[in-house]
């Protein structure tokens, strides 16, 4: 046979060869198959750039809507090792539960980094733009986040699926814990204490710090602290059920079709026992912090 022919076996080598390379390639583009990910990597592509994997309908109907009931049932079935207020707490503060914004595209926020003048105080800004970043989503994501892996994390996805986005940040949070454990193991920790501000401070505080990036304030630790006091998402999952009760009752005023039914005796008992029905389950039990009290400002 041809390929019998030592001088022609070579064209047998590169027929095999491209044989596996088109299926491999078909396999990683039709079927996902996150093993094959780095294959993808080596070919040149940007991971991900098949997966435009959008999210179930009934899944973004809640984010497009801003169903805080919903979406809170969502944060309570979130599986992570922080405290679930905590991570209701950052996400508020970032983009207060929002995914989408009221044009239905996903939330993004610009990061502007401007060039100072050595000569210049600190602190002082120039015209001259050093670089501009992007925010994703839910968790404000960076778009060129050091602590997600590009060949496992799909940034598309990031930006269209909130849940995602939801899971993203969680595990952002973790690589930052966990580059807080590397730092405090090293010589010049005592000098990275003085130099940020972290003396008497928890390791959940410096992870939350690192999240926002490390700065020597302390004000994006006291707002995500302020917020699980307070806890605003329960005011607004209150008003949403306010609004539907107000809803269901209007609708049976409507159907009754009498104008003295408005009036009978017991009818805003019936209208409050309604609300109140519908919000018992959904109330939280009152405030428990889970970091210690903020420190005054140095």
């Amino acid at each position: 046979m041809f390929f019998k022919d030592k001088k022609h076996a070579w064209w047998l080598k590169i027929i095999v060869v491209k044989t596996t390379a088109v299926v491999l390639f078909t396999v990683i583009l039709l079927f996902d198959v996150p093993s094959l990910r780095v294959s993808a990597a080596i070919l040149g592509n940007r991971p991900g750039w098949w997966l435009r994997m959008q999210p179930r309908t009934d899944s973004v109907r809640i984010w497009r809507e801003l169903d805080y009931v919903a979406i809170n049932r969502h944060f309570e079935s979130l599986k992570t090792p922080f405290p679930q207020e905590m991570i209701k707490a950052i996400a508020w503060c970032e983009s207060e539960w929002r995914h989408f914004d009221e044009y239905g595209q996903s939330y993004v926020s610009v990061n502007i980094k401007y060039l100072a003048p050595a000569s210049a105080p600190a602190g002082m800004k120039t015209g001259r733009i050093k670089n501009v970043t992007y925010d994703l989503g839910l968790m404000q994501i960076n778009e060129k986040s050091n602590s997600l892996d590009p060949c496992t994390w799909d940034l598309v996805r990031i930006k269209n699926d909130p849940e995602y986005n939801l899971q993203a940040g969680v595990r952002v949070l973790e690589k930052k814990r966990a580059y807080v454990r590397y730092l405090q193991k090293k010589k010049n920790w005592p000098e990275i204490e003085r130099r940020y501000h972290l003396r008497g401070r928890s390791e959940l505080e410096i992870t939350l710090k690192a999240y926002n990036g490390f700065r020597t304030s302390w004000n994006y630790v006291n707002r995500i602290q302020n917020l699980m006091a307070e806890r605003p998402w329960e005011q607004a999952m209150l008003k949403e059920l306010e609004a539907k009760g107000k809803r269901k009752c209007d609708g049976l005023k409507y159907s009754l079709g009498r104008e003295k039914t408005l009036v009978q005796p017991g009818w805003a008992n019936r209208y409050q026992g309604l609300i109140v029905k519908a919000q018992t389950p959904v109330l939280a039990h009152p405030a428990k912090l889970i970091l210690p009290a903020p420190l005054p400002e140095k």
